[in-house]
């Protein structure tokens, strides 16, 4: 699972998903997205995403819904 950000959000924001990441990081990647996309965060999983327009609980509240859900439903097995 990747775990993206808009490189524009507030330190706040990012300080929040750095502690989700550290959390769990068992498969999960954390980078700022550089292609634009149109939310402040947002999570992707082969072909699935969650974005979320604004930096909130109920958002940090989903995407780790989303990785417990996504994480590891690829076609090929990682280690």
């Amino acid at each position: 699972m990747i775990l993206q950000f808009d490189p524009e959000v507030p330190e706040d924001v990012k300080t929040e998903l750095k502690r989700m990441y550290d959390r769990d990081r068992y498969h999960v990647l954390l980078t700022p997205n550089q292609t634009g996309m149109p939310f402040e965060v947002a999570a992707t999983a082969w072909g699935r995403y969650i974005g979320c327009p604004r930096a909130e609980p109920r958002a940090y509240e989903a995407i780790t819904g989303f990785r417990d859900a996504f994480r590891d439903q690829g076609p090929e097995f990682v280690p």
